[in-house]
């Protein structure tokens, strides 16, 4: 009864949820999708507890060498 989900656009974050009503937000593979990276984090912000945790990843240039690099290795 805790968990809820929703479908919707990334940017539509506190129009979604309450303030403060997150203790675990994870974004991964999201903010190089969006067209305000900037406008989203400030939503998560808005959402997230005082002492909540935040988890983000990106894909950028490294990362995506790393995944290579591994997956010819395997």
């Amino acid at each position: 009864d805790r968990i809820e989900l929703r479908q919707a656009d990334a940017l539509s974050v506190p129009d979604l949820f309450r303030p403060a009503s997150f203790d675990l937000i994870v974004c991964h593979n999201v903010l190089e999708f969006v067209s305000n990276p900037a406008t989203l984090l400030d939503g998560v912000a808005m959402v997230a507890r005082r002492d909540a945790l935040l988890s983000f990843l990106t894909r950028n240039r490294a990362g995506e060498a790393l995944k290579a690099a591994v997956a010819v290795s395997e």
